[in-house]
């Protein structure tokens, strides 16, 4: 079932309703996704996180890395806490260990032997593999491109856009065959953290993340906006973010996770006109 956003300013409808064959789409200037990185624990934080995005109804894509809920304490009770987490958020799969530009600069047979760990630790910690990957660091290497392809992730966010997210295609081709082919694609548009290596880091001011923004919209792009929520709560800029929803709240936009927006395209309920996202 597709969770539907309508923003309203000033007591209008701004999302446009066209009727066809008693079904309806409704078109957007731009689709917006949030991707919530570096989850190592159910912790208070993140609870916290969860609970700004429940209040605005609004999906978010938590990105969990394995070896970090390995360590996290008490493994079978984080895992049973992240489960529940996943019946109302998505999971995504973030690296494994997160050290470095791991599937960057690892060998093919190190990001096989990675691969495999992800998968056991998907079983037996969540009950199934999650369909997301995101690449720590947003970074890829061809060779890890491929296994994760044939290893069946359908989307994978990192460094890169294909021409879909990008408003560069009409995606008039069948969406179906290129899903089931390859990952969609969604790579991040923009980061909270603008600066990992000062300390404490430092962080994109709110008119940066709002021209960000602003420029996805004009340009009719699915925009990926990362967030670090640990280190959102450490350097008390929590309000920011809620402040950024607020913004975005104005402009005529559907709210998504990167998982529902591939099986929009696999579904065939999704398209863009060059000038809007019209969806079913």
């Amino acid at each position: 079932m597709m969770k539907l956003f309508v923003i309203g300013i000033a007591g209008l409808i701004v999302a446009s309703v066209i009727v066809f064959g008693g079904g309806s789409e409704e078109s957007y200037e731009s689709i917006v996704v949030f991707r919530n990185d570096d989850v190592k624990a159910v912790d208070g934080n993140l609870e916290k996180i969860q609970k700004i995005f429940d209040e605005e109804n609004i999906p978010v894509t938590h990105s969990v890395i394995p070896e970090g809920i390995k360590n996290s304490g008490d493994y079978n009770q984080t895992c049973g806490e992240l489960r529940d987490l996943s019946s109302n958020s998505e999971i995504a799969i973030h690296g494994y260990n997160h050290e470095g530009l791991e599937f960057k600069n690892s060998d093919w047979n190190e990001i096989q032997d990675k691969i495999v760990k992800i998968e056991n630790f998907s079983q037996e910690c969540l009950n199934s593999r999650p369909e997301v990957f995101v690449a720590p660091h947003n970074a890829m290497s061809s060779d890890a491109r491929i296994l994760l392809n044939e290893s069946g992730f359908n989307v994978i966010s990192a460094d890169r856009k294909m021409a879909w997210q990008t408003g560069d295609s009409k995606i008039v081709a069948d969406r179906r065959e290129f899903i089931n082919e390859r990952p969609l694609e969604l790579g991040q548009s923009s980061m909270m953290v603008e600066i990992w290596g000062t300390e404490p880091v430092t962080f994109s001011n709110l008119s940066s993340l709002k021209t960000d923004f602003d420029e996805s919209v004009e340009s009719n792009e699915i925009h990926v906006q990362t967030i670090h929520y640990n280190t959102l709560y450490s350097n008390n800029q929590s309000e920011k973010l809620g402040n950024l929803i607020d913004y975005m709240d104005t402009r005529d936009v559907y709210f998504s996770s990167l998982e529902e927006v591939a099986v929009l395209f696999e579904e065939d309920r999704i398209r863009f006109t060059g000038q809007d996202w019209v969806i079913e």
